[in-house]
């Protein structure tokens, strides 16, 4: 898929990255970066200020995790750790993929595309952070409607 065809994603990631922040839309400026082989999907500007801060998106892949699509997730701890498995495969696969040093300045995007119960966001954020991640300034899961901070 060509960066073209990802923006909107991504670009939708971001602007629920920051609504779940708390900040208002139109103090932020999103460009996307043309340049495919590089490890920024997109630039975000704060308008006032004029820092860009290159950000990385990637899916983070839930719907594919056995039992987290059943209404009562039984076993909350195993969904905990199997959901905890994949978001450092996926934070891993991007180290390795952009290398660490390029990678220091960055912001990592996980794109959940559904909204996780509260318990289960807590029990992998606690999780998640006990974890040392060498790249990526900064890493969070973004939910529809709330972030979970991984580093």
């Amino acid at each position: 898929m060509s960066r073209e065809n990802q923006s909107f994603d991504e670009w939708g990631c971001v602007w629920d990255y920051l609504k779940n922040l708390g900040h208002d839309r139109s103090a932020w400026e999103i460009q996307s970066n043309p340049n495919q082989s590089d490890s920024v999907d997109v630039w975000l500007r704060d308008i006032v200020s004029g820092q860009r801060t290159g950000i990385q998106v990637t899916k983070y892949h839930v719907e594919k995790t056995p039992g987290i699509n059943d209404k009562d997730m039984a076993n909350l701890p195993q969904l905990i750790r199997l959901l905890s498995v994949l978001a450092v495969s996926r934070i891993e696969e991007k180290q390795n993929h952009y290398g660490i040093k390029n990678t220091l300045e960055l912001v990592l995007l996980l794109e959940c595309s559904r909204d996780l119960p509260a318990n289960l966001c807590k029990g992998l954020e606690e999780r998640l952070r006990r974890k040392r991640f060498a790249g990526f300034g900064e890493i969070y899961i973004v939910c529809p409607a709330h972030n979970i901070r991984v580093k």
